[in-house]
C-alpha cells in the first residue's frame, strides 16, 4: 500500500509521501537558492533547508499515522515533526540544529529559544510525550522514507561563521513553509 503524505479532502486527492516530499524539496531549495546570495549565512540556510525538507514529514511513516491518512477518520496520532527532528539530532551539527528547527516550527510557528533550551539536553524541539516511541521507531521510518526517496545527499557543510541570526531562522522557516504549503 502507498505511503501517504496528506489524505484525500472534498475534491483533491491524497498526495503520496514521495511525491510531495519531492516537491517540497524542489520548491525549498530553488527558494533558499535564490536567497542565499543575499545573505552571508547562504551556505548554512541552503543546507539546512535541504534537511528541513528532506525529513519535514518522516513521522507520517508512522502505521498509526498512515492508517489516519489512508481513510480513517480523526487526527493524525503521532506528531508527524518530531520524526524528522529526532533524525537530525542522532548526529548534532547547527545545520542540523537550524533544519530541525523549521521542521518543529512548520506548523505552529517558531518557539521561544530560552524556553526550548530550558528543557534540558535531548528534549529541544522534541515531543516529550512521543519522545520514545519516536526514537524507538526511527529506524523503520528511516527505511521507509529510503525506499521512496533514498537519503538525499546533502553536503554536510561545516560552518565557520557565526550563530545565524533569527532572521536567518525565519527565512530557513519561510523556505521550508512555502513549499510545503504550496
Amino acid at each position: 500500500m502507498e505511503n501517504l503524505a496528506h489524505s484525500a479532502k472534498g475534491e483533491i486527492r491524497e498526495q503520496p509521501y514521495q511525491k510531495h516530499v519531492s516537491e517540497v524539496l524542489k520548491m525549498a531549495e530553488d527558494n533558499a537558492e535564490r536567497l542565499s546570495p543575499y545573505t552571508k549565512y547562504g551556505p548554512l540556510l541552503l543546507s539546512a533547508v535541504k534537511y528541513a525538507a528532506s525529513f519535514h514529514d518522516l513521522g507520517k511513516l508512522d502505521l498509526e499515522n498512515q492508517q489516519v491518512l489512508r481513510g480513517r477518520k480523526g487526527r493524525l496520532p503521532i506528531n508527524h515533526v518530531d520524526g524528522g527532528v529526532a533524525f537530525l539530532f542522532s548526529q548534532p551539527s547547527l545545520v542540523r540544529s537550524l533544519a530541525a528547527l523549521s521542521i518543529y516550527s512548520h506548523h505552529i510557528g517558531l518557539p521561544s529559544g530560552p524556553t526550548e533550551e530550558t528543557r534540558g539536553p535531548g528534549k529541544v524541539f522534541r515531543d516529550e510525550t512521543l519522545k520514545k516511541v519516536t526514537d524507538e521507531r526511527l529506524p523503520e521510518y528511516l527505511k521507509a522514507h529510503k525506499s521512496l526517496i533514498g537519503l538525499t545527499d546533502i553536503p554536510e557543510i561545516q560552518w565557520k561563521g557565526s550563530i545565524p541570526s533569527p532572521l536567518c531562522m525565519r527565512i530557513a522557516l519561510s523556505c521550508l513553509v512555502d513549499a510545503d504549503h504550496t
